[in-house]
């Protein structure tokens, strides 16, 4: 291999690993990257300190290791990652907690009487796929929340798997940079 070659090739492994080590660093200190249509494409800072958490509040949560997202990871909508069972994080805004009430009507999504933006329940999802809402509502109980996202109004989210325990928050999200 000419000299040349040698140097870009090592300049170009060096960069690779900088670049990890960057990324590693990055992912240690909270800085997560959203790809999902869920929320906006952009970087988000996850506070794994606060653990108090309200309504409207931007979590990252591992789902719990039921059948739906078994089904889920085999349809499609999530991919591996680091949660227990091999799925990835969801990352929604928690929409109803202990003590409010969840009413499906028409095919759309209210708490404590309110209409929720973009709660509509489709039967086809975007990939042309069936898709079936078991959420019937009620009362969430102490321990629990509703995760939702506002933004995009075809997110696979609470109005079809339901509530998750709070246990279940790794923690918040902040928008750093969107694009």
């Amino acid at each position: 291999m000419p000299k040349t070659n040698k140097i870009i090739f090592f300049t170009f492994i060096y960069f690779c690993i900088i670049l990890f080590i960057f990324f590693v660093v990055a992912f240690y200190f909270g800085v997560r990257v959203n790809l999902s249509a869920s929320y906006p494409l952009g970087i988000y800072l996850l506070d794994k300190s606060k653990k108090n958490y309200n309504k409207n509040d931007m979590v990252l949560f591992c789902p719990p290791q039921n059948k739906i997202f078994k089904d889920v990871i085999q349809n499609g909508y999530l991919s591996f990652g680091i949660c227990p069972g091999g799925i990835t994080p969801l990352h929604k805004k928690i929409v109803a907690l202990a003590g409010d009430y969840v009413m499906i009507k028409d095919e759309q999504v209210y708490i404590n009487n309110t209409l929720q933006p973009k709660s509509k329940i489709f039967k086809i999802d975007s990939f042309g796929k069936n898709i079936k809402s078991i959420y019937t509502g009620g009362y969430i109980t102490p321990g629990e929340f509703l995760p939702m996202s506002d933004f995009d109004e075809r997110s696979f989210d609470g109005r079809y798997f339901g509530t998750i325990p709070l246990k279940n928050i790794i923690g918040h999200l902040k928008p750093i940079y969107l694009y």
